[in-house]
């Protein structure tokens, strides 16, 4: 009797893609034709298991830790760009209300009708008129500046957390794989001692008699004659002129 150490690996990972499950399994097996040591390259075999498992559990957590830091800076892009986004929104609506005072001032020096108010404030003369004008003009160049900024910087981030996305549908799928490649390797190792076992238990059985050998021969050559068109198996062919 000895015993043979077999070893089986189940690996499974959880929603956040990190988690790595490992068992093994002890088995006992009788052995009634051989209670020598297991051959070195079986034991070498079963030794060398936990490698690639070990590989696999470690692989497995280094993609679970890149996917969630991957996640987090897909998340934090997204927000900070909210942010920017709501800035540029503002942007617009003030660079709308300084083309309408603009435009307020303008038709007002144009009537020359003095004072007047633009965007509640009192424009007394010309001379108030064109400091507001020079004004709004600055800050109106200003805001379209800071726009184009923002917005060429939206449209870059934009493309860079696209990229990203994709990165981390690779990510998944790369996860998915880990545990079916193990599998792979597991399957591929698996112990193949009953084919001696099986090559021992042939020569063991009985030699064929002659009668079976003769059988044998018979059936054979039955099988491989040819067949009469009118003669089966279950009935012998009728002589001719005989009447049923």
């Amino acid at each position: 009797m000895k015993k043979i150490l077999l070893m089986a690996a189940l690996l499974t990972f959880s929603t956040d893609f990190a988690g790595v499950v490992r068992a093994a399994d002890d088995a006992v097996k009788p052995c009634p034709v051989n209670s020598s040591p297991p051959p070195t390259a079986v034991m070498a075999g079963v030794e060398k298991a936990p490698d690639f498992i070990d590989l696999a559990c470690e692989t497995l957590k280094t993609l679970g830790t890149e996917h969630r830091q991957l996640t987090a800076a897909v998340k934090r892009l997204n927000d900070d760009a909210a942010g920017v986004d709501g800035k540029l929104q503002q942007l617009h609506c003030e660079l709308g209300s300084l083309t309408a005072s603009l435009r307020c001032l303008h038709a007002g020096v144009a009537r020359g009708c003095y004072p007047f108010c633009v965007n509640g404030a009192s424009v007394a003369n010309r001379c108030v008129a064109e400091r507001l004008t020079g004004t709004m003009l600055a800050r109106s160049k200003a805001i379209q500046g800071a726009i184009q900024l923002l917005e060429s910087q939206l449209t870059a981030g934009q493309h860079e957390t696209a990229r990203m996305t994709g990165e981390l549908d690779t990510l998944e799928a790369r996860i998915a794989l880990v545990p079916y490649q193990t599998s792979r390797i597991a399957a591929r190792s698996l112990p193949q001692e009953s084919d001696a076992m099986l090559v021992t238990l042939q020569a063991m059985l009985p030699a064929e008699s002659p009668e079976i050998q003769e059988l044998r021969i018979r059936v054979a050559e039955f099988l491989a004659s040819p067949a009469p068109e009118t003669q089966t198996a279950e009935q012998p062919a009728t002589p001719a002129g005989t009447v049923k």
